[in-house]
């Protein structure tokens, strides 16, 4: 049971997270020793009655879309097995909330229901309805009597992580233990006296609806057929006659980075079918319009901003790549046309931070000005049926405030300071006013990068500056943060040492959490004075960072740039970062894919539902060689690449290419064999056997594991080849020189603690903890004594200062042991900070407990600072149920 590589997640044990990896093996209905489970993934249908569902793509796979029109809903009769006692629990992104009322539909922007017993029939008593809001209310409620309205006993939690248009698991126990709410894994409120069973509502005689996700139809009211809804996803759905059978958290946070790309929209004048064309393999497109053309004077009334121009015809735009000067349909509303179909991706709207039409200095416009752009720009494209674009389809909910304000070209003369007050803060405020689902992201900053030059400091200003101004109080007045990363030239490979670095300073800040968006990184096929950038070393480039920010958890990245400004001249890299180039026949353009296209489209062919659980130890990377891990419960798969880091785009003077260096390394597929792949997809040799070389450079390649296997890390061997010249005692084909364990075959030369000693004769850290003198589950009953010891080996590395850690998840929220007092305190905390040191078993806990599930945990990691470092923690866990 012994890890060396991380804690689980605190919001769940990591024993139910591999459960339900077993369980989303099979579907239907699931009977085993738990009882009875209802597993929906909405791979084409369900196992209750469906009306109105569509299945769409999801981070996750698949899932179920529920839409008014539709009057999209799952319905579960207690005849199938619906359990009166239980657990629900979805994993869910919704859009907005809806409902009828006086016999009319209206919208709610900030309610919805999720699922219902039919509470507009006759209220029996245990009839349930359970709905969230955009600010992070979750309701329970429950009817107490027999009426058609009556007394209703209510469980809310409030400021919870929930929002509109993010994926969150949230699901509701009930029955004989009492009712609780959870949120992405952690039980945010409970009742444990009101123990009602599940019932429905029906007419004066008998209760007759069913337990309904979605849209409720009454089986009494004929006029007032309908009730309270949502529109969204539900990617998926577990039902469980268990009482606080949570096992959705493993899905709470899809880890799949969303694919984007940044466009100027203008340069695709010619051809606007092709841009929508070219733009559908992306997740979200970035791309905006003029305001000053919008507001050409200070508008004061809403009738100025209903007649301004939201459409018009711009005048002289200069084409660069065929040249010519066109007359072309612009504005808002002409931009957000592009994205009304079903198969267009979604807009991230940027707006501007100046007008020059209302006044020259930019430090001189008012608060209010900004304030009003904003909110008549979110107003115009939230689908809410007021001031709506006519025609207006897919409404726009992404808006990301300026570009680059730390960057002198585009800051228009405002500090950092000034941007958070006169723009961002205004910006916040007047999207959440027109549309609480406004989803708002900063200006995305410019650091300007190479190997030696790093300087997150705009971003350490911006965030002083929304933290002056209250920000923390306030989500700090975004939804997302927005960076930009370049490294021109420079290597991706860098990009991960540096995200640490902001990872870091987000968590000082109390920011650990807020999700990040790259909306603009990318590299130029350029040619000049400095060097060559050929299109194979541009897709290589961007495959790695792509690769890097899914393994950092980024939430979204875009591409800079889909076309080319001006693909006839590569000696200006601002003309050729397009992963489109054109050619010209004429004054017509001729618009082809760069090779980056089919290698990023590959790219999430072969990951598709994969997560990056793993990098390799640090020792390998600063020696070029990159190791990381894409899983899913029955695939994995290996992306690989080495680089000699002499400078993306740097000429070398001894004629070769930056990118031709290569690097051998032989590879352990854990007696299983592989297929090797090109970072193309093309087959390099079928099948790979394990312990054989692969011969890596600065293009990516993929081994396609041909077993089932679990997310768990693979160790790659990268034993150098070449001639040996001094000995090699454990016969590994490493020289007792190079060897970090010359008597120990260890070709791996594995090394997690970093101390320069092999894995395989370090002596190791070694944590253990027993309930009741067993590492494994147990069960037992309230009336049973419950006993915890502990016992701990140092290893080679006793005297080394740690945190150490004794912590428990149980039905009343985590616990802590507290060495000085021999005795348990509330919340997540070390238990003790010093040298390590050989601990003989030791009793932490004898007493008897309440039903429930108890998982604790005991390990140490060794940074003392008093934060968990997961790379360096040593653990061991055991779990409890008693019942």
């Amino acid at each position: 049971m012994k890890s060396k590589y991380r804690f689980p997640r605190f919001s769940r044990s990591l024993l139910l997270i591999l459960t339900m990896c077993l369980s989303l093996l099979f579907s239907g209905f699931v009977s085993d020793a738990k009882g009875m489970v209802i597993l929906e993934e909405f791979n084409g249908s369900v196992q209750g009655n469906e009306y109105g569902i569509s299945y769409v793509q999801t981070p996750n796979g698949q899932g179920a879309l529920f839409q008014k029109e539709k009057e999209s809903r799952i319905e579960y009769p207690f005849s199938m097995g619906f359990p009166k006692q239980g657990t629900i629990e979805c994993l869910i992104k919704i859009d907005c909330g809806y409902g009828y009322r006086d016999y009319e539909l209206s919208f709610s922007d900030s309610n919805a229901r999720i699922f219902d017993t039919g509470k507009a029939d006759v209220w029996w008593p245990g009839a349930m309805w359970f709905n969230v809001y955009n600010n992070g209310g979750i309701r329970l409620s429950t009817s107490t009597d027999y009426a058609t309205a009556g007394a209703e006993h209510t469980l809310s939690a409030t400021e919870t992580s929930f929002r509109f248009n993010e994926w969150h698991t949230v699901g509701f126990s009930y029955g004989s233990q009492g009712q609780y709410i959870m949120v992405d894994g952690e039980e945010v409120e409970y009742d444990t006296s009101y123990t009602e069973s599940m019932n429905t509502c029906g007419n004066f005689e008998e209760p007759v609806n069913n337990p309904t996700v979605g849209e409720v139809v009454s089986g009494f009211w004929n006029e007032n057929q309908y009730g309270q809804s949502f529109e969204g996803v539900i990617d998926a759905l577990r039902i469980s006659n268990k009482q606080r059978d949570w096992q959705l958290d493993g899905l709470s946070s899809p880890k799949t980075t969303q694919m984007s790309v940044s466009a100027h929209w203008y340069n695709w004048a010619n051809d606007f079918d092709a841009y929508k064309r070219c733009a559908t393999q992306f997740d979200f497109v970035r791309d905006g319009a003029w305001w000053s053309r919008l507001e050409p004077s200070d508008f004061t009334i809403d009738a100025q901003w209903q007649a301004a121009e939201w459409s018009y015809l711009y005048r002289n735009l200069e084409l660069k790549n065929c040249p010519q000067i066109i007359d072309y349909s612009s504005g808002y509303d002409e931009l957000v046309k592009l994205f009304q179909s079903k198969e267009a991706p979604e807009l991230l709207m940027l707006l501007d931070i100046h007008n020059s039409e209302l006044n020259e200095d930019a430090n001189a416009m008012t608060y209010e000005q900004y304030f009003d752009y904003v909110y008549h720009i979110v107003e115009r494209y939230d689908g809410d049926g007021t001031d709506d674009m006519p025609g207006l389809v897919r409404p726009v909910r992404y808006f990301e405030i300026g570009n680059e304000v730390d960057n002198p070209e585009f800051s228009h003369g405002l500090t950092i300071a000034d941007y958070v007050k006169k723009r961002l803060i205004p910006a916040y405020k007047a999207a959440k006013a027109a549309n609480p689902n406004a989803v708002i992201l900063n200006s995305g900053l410019y650091w300007k990068n190479d190997d030696d030059n790093f300087d997150p400091s705009s971003l350490v200003g911006m965030i002083e500056a929304i933290e002056a101004n209250g920000g923390a109080e306030n989500s700090y007045f975004m939804d997302k943060i927005a960076l930009h990363y370049y490294s021109d030239p420079g290597n991706p490979e860098y990009f991960n040492e540096r995200f640490e670095e902001v990872k870091a300073m987000l968590a000082e800040h109390g920011l650990a959490d807020k999700p990040i968006w790259f909306t603009e990184f990318g590299i130029a096929t350029k040619n000049d004075e400095g060097g060559h950038i050929r299109e194979i070393d541009q897709a290589s480039v961007l495959l790695r960072y792509l690769v890097l920010m899914q393994y950092q958890g980024i939430e979204n990245a875009f591409i800079y740039n889909l076309k080319d400004e001006n693909s006839r001249d590569a000696s200006d890299w601002e003309n050729v970062y397009g992963i489109y180039k054109v050619d010209c026949n004429g004054t017509t353009e001729q618009i082809h894919p760069k090779q980056a296209v089919s290698v990023l489209n590959t790219y999430r062919a072969i990951t598709e539902d994969m997560q990056i659980s793993h990098i390799n130890p640090k020792s390998q990377r600063e020696a070029g060689i990159y190791q990381l891990t894409a899983a899913s419960a029955d695939r994995k798969v290996k992306i690989l690449w080495y680089t000699a880091f002499d400078g993306t785009g740097r000429k070398r003077e001894s004629g070769l290419h930056w990118a031709d260096e290569t690097e051998t390394i032989r590879v352990s597929l854990d007696g299983d064999q592989g297929i090797l792949k090109s970072m193309s997809g093309e087959v390099l040799e079928d099948p790979l056997y394990d312990g054989e070389s692969v011969t890596i450079g600065e293009q990516p390649k993929y081994i396609e594991y041909e077993g089932r296997y679990a997310a768990d890390p693979i160790v790659i061997e990268d034993a150098p080849t070449g001639e040996v010249n001094s000995p090699d005692t454990d016969g590994d084909s490493l020289s007792d020189d190079s060897d970090n364990c010359p008597n120990t075959l260890n070709p791996d030369q594995q090394d997690t603690d970093g101390d320069g000693i092999g894995d395989a004769c370090d002596s190791e850290i070694a944590s253990s903890i027993k309930a009741n003198n067993s590492d494994t589950p147990i069960t037992i009953s309230p009336s049973d004594n419950l006993s915890i010891t502990i016992e701990f080996s140092s290893g080679d590395h006793a005297g080394d200062n740690a945190d150490w850690w004794l912590v428990a998840a149980t039905p009343f929220g985590w616990f802590h042991y507290q060495v000085e007092s021999n005795s348990w305190a509330p919340d997540i905390k070390y238990s003790f900070q010093g040298p390590l040191f050989n601990l003989a078993e030791f009793n932490v806990l004898n007493t008897t407990l309440p039903v429930g599930t108890y998982t604790v945990y005991f390990g140490v990691d060794t940074v003392m600072n008093g934060i968990l470092d997961m790379d360096q923690a040593h653990y061991d866990y055991v779990s409890v149920n008693i019942e």
